[in-house]
């Protein structure tokens, strides 16, 4: 059934997936067989030519959009017309369109009487990624470990005051300067950062937490660092666990049963293996180790509903969206293909002293897989 997209390139990657064309308003693109035509206005109908993977180019005036709109027409009506109108001179009465197809649009077609049908499974469609896709995103993953470097280099550089305040240039050294650091290394090799995570001590307890205020000696810092290039649009996700000296003992031990559970976790990468299979044989490692993970019963007192040990999936997959399928995770139920590009990142965590994180980004091979990372596994630096 042919599948027809209404949406744009920036917030959905299915589209420029598909067409290649990353323009910031919506347009009507229908995939069916070997054919790709897009209908574009004239302010994008230029590039569609240039740039998009299209066998064939309209102009929306082609069925009308300047008509419509000097008699008024404007909005969902003025879409729905010029699609219906388009989908009329190709004879097509259903289609089938992505769940994040348009409402009034969608409503407004059926009342034309064009049958819509939800399509299914559109993110399986870029788990499997084509050599230049790899490409695009080992070049992220270059630019994400340089810009880390960076980050390191000034961690390495900083002074450490009688109250153990990093200090950097003269000024207390925060997690906010360490991650502007991050970020504009990022910025000038053409990729957009938007919250890399630089969270000491304590705050990295959350996973999710950017960090905020002074850095510490001898205290763990996560940076998890997830750029998307603005042009190719691929990403890349990389963390690492550092420390200015030795942490506590407690860290060190995290850092280790965490490592260590990567380690068997990228050696069970492969064909045919499912991401809820390597995700238990990381929890195992962890819960071995002393620390409680999400699977029923490994919790070491079921009546603390604190968050604490391993709190998260193994890992997820990464291409146009920073998550996108396969799911390294209790949720990982489909097996892994070759082409899967996947992240591998156990972490523990522990309220009172923070948490340890280490992520990796592999290809998955024909036999096992490819780590896309080079940054070394160094708590001090």
């Amino acid at each position: 059934m042919p599948l027809l997209f209404f949406a744009d390139g920036y917030r959905f990657p299915d589209v420029f997936h598909t067409t290649k064309l990353l323009t910031p308003d919506p347009i009507i693109a229908l995939e069916d067989v070997e054919e790709l035509v897009i209908v574009a206005s004239s302010l994008e109908e230029g590039r569609a030519r240039k740039e998009s993977r299209a066998t064939k180019v309209h102009n929306t005036n082609e069925f009308g959009a300047a008509e419509l709109a000097s008699k008024g027409v404007t909005g969902t009506e003025l879409n729905a017309t010029i699609m219906k109108r388009f989908l009329d001179d190709r004879g097509l009465t259903r289609v089938a369109v992505p769940p994040y197809f348009p409402v009034a649009e969608a409503d407004r077609l059926r009342e034309m009487g064009v049958t819509l049908v939800v399509a299914k499974d559109l993110r399986e469609r870029r788990r499997a990624k084509r050599p230049d896709e790899i490409a695009a995103i080992e070049a992220a993953q270059r630019a994400t470990e340089e810009a880390w470097r960076d980050g390191v280099d000034a961690i390495r550089r900083s002074k450490i005051r009688s109250d153990r305040t990093l200090e950097l240039d003269g000024a207390v050294f925060t997690a906010e300067r360490l991650r502007a650091t991050v970020e504009r290394a990022l910025l000038e090799r053409g990729y957009a950062s938007d919250g890399a995570i630089c969270a000491p001590g304590p705050q990295a307890a959350n996973p999710h937490e950017s960090g905020t205020g002074a850095l510490h000696a001898n205290e763990a810092i996560v940076m998890d660092i997830f750029p998307q290039h603005k042009t190719t649009r691929y990403w890349a996700d990389m963390t690492r666990t550092v420390s200015k000296g030795e942490p506590p003992a407690e860290i060190r031990k995290m850092y280790e049963v965490v490592m260590r559970a990567q380690d068997a976790g990228i050696r069970a990468l492969r064909p045919g293996v499912t991401g809820r299979e390597v995700n238990a044989i990381v929890e195992d490692i962890i819960w071995s180790a002393g620390y409680d993970t999400l699977r029923p019963g490994q919790k070491k007192d079921p009546n603390d509903r604190t968050p604490r040990g391993f709190i998260h999936g193994t890992g997820h997959g990464v291409g146009l969206e920073i998550h996108e399928m396969p799911e390294i995770s209790q949720r990982g139920i489909k097996p892994l293909v070759a082409g899967d590009v996947v992240t591998v990142e156990p972490g523990i965590y522990d309220p009172a002293i923070g948490g340890v994180r280490l992520e990796d980004m592999l290809v998955i091979t024909a036999d096992g897989s490819r780590d896309l990372t080079n940054a070394p596994r160094e708590l001090v630096v």
